[in-house]
């Protein structure tokens, strides 16, 4: 028999169980390793799914409440912003993902800067659409004609006219107040580097001669509106208040001028052709105009310490009458001390431009104005003396003193008396024949607190009574032919 007929027989030892065993063992534990790996790897692709979905819910549900509390006006700029934020929140979202498995420095600094990209233009977006609602809603809503660059209105903020006619014409359009324009177009362009964006605001006024077009950098105008240089709108202080605190030791308790105010002696002024001022005092304005300064420094150097840029422009260029640009081209670049002693001076004019308004002025002929007051100081009709030594204007006729308006009449003008306190901006006019035939008139506006008669010498009328006994007074003399 051969060799392979008959082979021998292997006898093996006792370990090689043992090695057996462990060959087996070793190739069940790769097994087992290789699936769970695959396990892992499984899970791990579950988990960012699911990072991915929450990643997407969160930024979805972020521009949901972007779009619920951002409602501007024009539905253009509404929709391109909507469109970009949308774009940078889904670029965000992958980029958060793939920070996840992401090791490279470089990248993932990249992916850090379009997160922070994303988040700084929702931020910039959302704050600009606020304001800029709030300011389009408020020119809209509470600035009424009468009351723009009035003391307590509104005034569009801008430094010099071409400025303020653009912004104005950008508050209109964002505002949806479009009517008036030939032509308008709203546009947005992203910010260089990626954060924010710049909105152009282009149209031409219907009747104007030339367009405008304005670049409106989102964070630019966050940063002046915070910062005190002004967004589009600015309210106008009312410095009625500190008016009447400068003014206050002026009066005695029955709102009177104090008589240190006044000259000693009453005189009899001519105030215009038909009336006399009798038991009139000449009043001390240089004294009382050093008396208001002393208030208005102190008031002048708080405006100062205080206030931001955008609200001494309104301060001074509306409040004060200085007129638009002003501020800019004639007190912005002086030093404290110089701005400290014109916005004192101009305060303590205008408070004391309140104060005498309701005082009789006379003006002499080198231009030096009167004031005249008094407690007994009152207005008389000129008589006109005749030969005979009657009331009559020639030797044919005598005169005597009627009334000009009749009861009617007085109740129609006492109609007129109480819209004016509702239509502050709006004069009425009282209106007679003359003895000559001759028309005449006296116009009255609300201001301040009263009816003022704002021709002729200044009156003021503190209620109704006065007015209407002020209506009853203005006489006129009726001629009658004499008896030979």
């Amino acid at each position: 028999m051969g060799y392979y007929e008959n082979p021998p027989i292997i006898n093996f030892n006792e370990g090689y169980d043992e090695i057996s065993k462990g060959i087996v063992d070793a190739s069940r534990s790769i097994s087992e390793a290789l699936i769970k790996r695959g396990e892992r790897e499984r899970l791990t692709i579950e988990k960012l799914q699911q990072q991915k979905n929450e990643t997407d819910l969160q930024y979805n549900a972020k521009l949901s409440e972007w779009d619920a509390k951002n409602p501007i006006s024009d539905p253009e700029l509404n929709s391109k912003l909507h469109g970009m934020l949308q774009q940078k929140i889904q670029m965000a979202a992958d980029a958060k993902i793939a920070l996840l498995s992401e090791t490279d420095s470089a990248k993932r600094q990249d992916y850090l800067k379009i997160i922070r990209n994303a988040d700084s233009f929702m931020n910039n977006s959302s704050s600009f659409a606020k304001n800029v609602a709030m300011d389009t809603a408020t020119w809209r809503e509470n600035a009424s004609a009468n009351s723009v660059g009035k003391p307590g209105g509104w005034v569009i903020n801008g430094r010099d006219a071409d400025e303020i006619e653009a912004r104005t014409g950008a508050v209109q359009i964002l505002g949806g107040m479009n009517q008036l324009y030939d032509y308008h177009n709203i546009d947005i362009e992203e910010s260089e580097d990626g954060s924010s964006f710049v909105v152009k605001v282009k149209g031409k006024r219907k009747g104007s001669e030339k367009g405008f077009e304005l670049p409106i950098d989102a964070r630019s105008y966050l940063k002046s509106d915070s910062g005190g240089t002004g967004g589009f709108l600015q309210k106008v202080e009312n410095v009625d208040d500190f008016n009447k605190l400068a003014t206050k030791t002026l009066v005695n308790e029955k709102g009177y001028l104090q008589e240190a105010y006044l000259s000693e002696k009453p005189e009899t002024v001519k105030v215009s052709d038909s009336y006399n001022l009798t038991y009139a005092q000449k009043i001390n304005a240089p004294a009382i105009m050093a008396e208001i300064g002393k208030q208005a420094q102190i008031k002048a150097s708080g405006y100062l310490r205080a206030d931001k840029e955008s609200s001494l422009r309104a301060l001074l260029d509306y409040t004060l009458e200085q007129q638009p640009g002003y501020y800019d081209t004639k007190f912005k670049g002086l030093n404290p001390t110089e701005q400290q002693k014109i916005l004192s001076d101009l305060l303590a004019n205008n408070a004391f431009k309140s104060v005498s308004s309701d005082w009789t002025k006379t003006t002499e002929k080198d231009g030096t104005t009167n004031y005249w007051g008094g407690s007994q100081a009152k207005l008389d009709m000129i008589e006109v003396p005749q030969k005979d030594g009657k009331n009559a204007t020639s030797s044919g006729t005598r005169s005597g003193e009627v009334q000009i308006f009749d009861q009617p009449q007085i109740d129609k003008y006492m109609q007129d008396y109480v819209k004016a306190f509702k239509n502050k901006d709006e004069p009425f006019i009282i209106s007679w024949t003359g003895v000559k035939g001759g028309h005449n008139e006296e116009s009255f506006q609300f201001y301040n607190g009263k009816v003022r008669r704002t021709s002729g010498a200044a009156l003021a009328f503190d209620n109704a009574d006065e007015f209407r006994n002020y209506l009853r007074s203005k006489k006129t003399v009726k001629k009658t032919p004499l008896k030979v």
